[in-house]
C-alpha cells in the first residue's frame, strides 16, 4: 500500500492503491530487434501514486485505473514495509463504523441490502434510521449466511423482510421481529439451525414457503391470529419442534407444511379451516395428538399414514373427524 493513502472510517473501507490494469495481450508487440531506435526506445509512464516506470517494447499502454479495497483479516500477513496509517485488526474492532449496505428508497427511506461481516459481531440490533433516513426494509440475502450472528434485534419501523434475509445463519439462535413487520418473505430463515425460538408479529398474514424450513433447533412457534395460510413447507424438518397452535385466523395450510417435524407430538388445528389433507404430517411418526374442529368437515385418507400408532384425535361428538376417526380405526376423545 502507498503511505500516502489513508483509510476512510466512514466507509469501512481502507484505501491500498490505486492500480492500472492493462490487458497481457495488448501489452505485448513485436520488436525489430534491428532498429537501435526501437530497441532502445523506453518511455516513462507517470503512476497513479506519482511515480515513474518504462513500460516494455516502448510501448505505452493507456492506463485503466481502479481502486482497490483491503479489509484486513486477524489471520493476514503483515506487510513487509509497516504502513504509517494503515489500520489494525484490532482498531478495526474497536472503530465506531456502519456495517451495512442501503438504498434509497422512493420515499426517501433506507432499505438495507447487506451487512459487513468483517467484525465478526455475534449481537447485532439493526438500526432504526441512518442519516437521519428510516430504515423500513432488509431487502434479499442481506444477512445470507452471517456465520457469526447469534442474536439479531430487528428495530420497529421495518416493515419488509425479503426472501433468503437470513437463510443459512447457522449460529442464529435469537431473533426479535417488529410489530410493524408486514411482509416476510419466503426462505427468510431457512437453515438457521441454531434458531430456538420465533415469534412472528401481529400483521403477518402469511407464512411463505420454506420460511423456516430446516430450523433444526426450533422448540417453540408463536404465530398471531392475523395469519391467514401457511405455505408449502414453512416448517419443513423442523426436528426440535414438539408442539404448535394455529392460530383461528388460519383458513388454509399448503402440502408438506409441517412434513419432517420429527419431535412434533401435539398440535391444533385452526377452527377457520375446512380441509385436512394428506402430507400435512408426512413423516411425524411421533404425533400423538391433534385438536381437530367442528369447521373441518374433509379429512383426506390416509392424512396420518406415517404418525404415531397411539395417535388420538381430539373432536366434538358428531363431527367429521369423529367419523374420519372411527372409519380408519383411530382413537378419539372429546373436546
Amino acid at each position: 500500500p502507498d503511505s500516502n493513502n489513508d483509510w476512510n472510517p466512514d466507509l469501512r473501507k481502507y484505501q491500498q492503491r490505486d492500480v492500472r490494469v492493462v490487458d497481457e495481450a495488448e501489452s505485448e508487440v513485436e520488436v525489430n530487434e534491428t532498429s537501435e531506435a526501437e530497441t532502445s526506445s523506453t518511455a516513462d509512464v507517470q503512476t497513479p501514486t506519482g511515480n515513474t516506470q518504462p513500460t516494455q517494447g516502448g510501448i505505452n499502454p493507456a492506463p485503466q485505473e481502479q481502486t482497490v479495497y483491503y479489509y484486513p483479516d486477524e489471520n493476514d500477513e503483515a506487510d513487509d514495509e509497516p504502513v504509517d496509517n494503515e489500520p489494525t485488526y484490532e482498531e478495526l474492532q474497536q472503530a465506531d463504523i456502519p456495517n451495512y449496505y442501503y438504498n434509497e428508497q422512493t420515499d426517501g427511506s433506507y432499505m438495507i441490502y447487506a451487512y459487513n461481516q468483517e467484525l465478526g459481531l455475534d449481537d447485532i440490533t439493526i438500526p432504526s434510521e441512518i442519516d437521519g433516513h428510516k430504515i423500513t426494509g432488509i431487502a434479499d440475502d442481506a444477512f445470507c449466511e452471517c456465520k457469526n450472528l447469534k442474536k439479531v434485534t430487528v428495530p420497529e419501523g421495518i416493515t419488509y423482510l425479503g426472501y433468503r434475509a437470513f437463510v443459512d445463519c447457522t449460529s442464529l439462535e435469537s431473533v426479535s421481529l417488529p410489530s410493524t413487520l408486514k411482509v416476510l418473505k419466503c426462505y427468510a430463515f431457512e437453515r438457521c439451525t441454531s434458531l430456538k425460538r420465533i415469534e412472528v408479529p401481529y400483521g403477518i398474514t402469511d407464512v411463505q414457503q420454506v420460511t423456516f424450513s430446516g430450523c433444526s433447533s426450533l422448540t417453540e412457534v408463536l404465530l398471531p391470529d392475523s395469519i391467514k395460510t401457511i405455505d408449502y413447507q414453512a416448517f419443513w424438518n423442523c426436528t426440535s419442534l414438539k408442539e404448535l397452535v394455529l392460530p383461528d385466523s388460519v383458513e388454509f395450510v399448503s402440502a408438506f407444511a409441517f412434513s419432517g417435524c420429527t419431535s412434533l407430538t401435539n398440535i391444533t388445528i385452526s377452527s377457520s379451516m375446512k380441509h385436512v389433507v394428506q402430507d400435512y404430517f408426512y413423516d411425524c411418526p411421533n404425533l400423538k395428538n391433534i385438536t381437530i374442529p367442528e369447521s373441518v368437515d374433509f379429512i383426506e385418507q390416509d392424512t396420518f399414514k406415517n404418525c404415531s400408532p397411539d395417535l388420538i384425535i381430539k373432536c366434538k361428538k358428531g363431527s367429521s373427524a369423529e367419523t374420519y376417526a372411527k372409519e380408519n380405526n383411530i382413537n378419539y376423545e372429546y373436546y
